[in-house]
């Protein structure tokens, strides 16, 4: 059991959902089964034209959008004890000092990383072209500025807009400061409203696309 604890996330507050960790986990293996699919299709023709084996990889979507019903949940929680249980304060400078603490440090140490191994080491780009780049993905803005994945390391697109979101979860959290007729009227018109943009069209993956 002790070597069990010791792969256990030690939380902010101290309290574990430990169903989450399992739910992630399927967000996890999901979006590699789709991958492997992507890349033996491309190695095997036979297993690419079988269009049921084919359905199988947009199984990874569902676990995208798992995922970020996942991070939405566990980011608004304490808001919502703050604001419709009465329960504790959310410090907003932790809760940003939290997030730059912990995930920082090991996002700037990729970039940097990859920068240098793709300017000054494989010569595949040049510093004027990767460069603005590489400012864009260390802000979060790439898929913003670019309409695409990040020119550094395309799958950063995820973290991009968690981290969007994670900037503006404060704000739509003041959603819950009011009554409970004007939180749920707001909250139906937003579905209503998210459900029926479909006449729009995001060319890349977005935090609007998402929400």
């Amino acid at each position: 059991m002790y070597s069990l604890n010791l792969l256990q996330r030690v939380t902010a507050g101290g309290k574990k959902i430990l169903y989450i960790d399992g739910l992630r986990f399927f967000c996890v293996i999901t979006v590699f089964i789709e991958h492997f699919i992507d890349y033996y299709c491309d190695k095997n023709l036979f297993f690419a034209e079988n269009y049921t084996v084919i359905n199988y990889k947009y199984i990874g979507s569902t676990g995208i959008y798992l995922f970020f019903s996942i991070s939405g949940f566990i980011i608004g929680l304490p808001f919502i004890r703050q604001y419709v249980y009465k329960q504790g304060t959310v410090s907003i400078k932790d809760y940003f000092i939290r997030r730059l603490t912990r995930l920082e440090p090991p996002y700037i140490i990729l970039l940097i990383s990859l920068f240098i191994l793709q300017v000054f080491i494989l010569h595949t780009k040049s510093f004027e072209v990767l460069f603005p780049h590489f400012l864009a993905s260390l802000f979060y803005v790439h898929n913003i500025v670019y309409n695409e994945g990040s020119a550094i390391n395309p799958v950063l697109w995820t973290l991009e807009i968690e981290i969007q979101f994670y900037i503006l979860a404060p704000v739509f959290a003041l959603l819950f400061k009011a009554n409970k007729i004007v939180r749920r009227s707001c909250l139906f018109i937003l579905i209503f409203f998210w459900n029926n943009i479909n006449f729009i069209h995001f060319e890349f993956k977005s935090l609007l696309g998402y929400l």
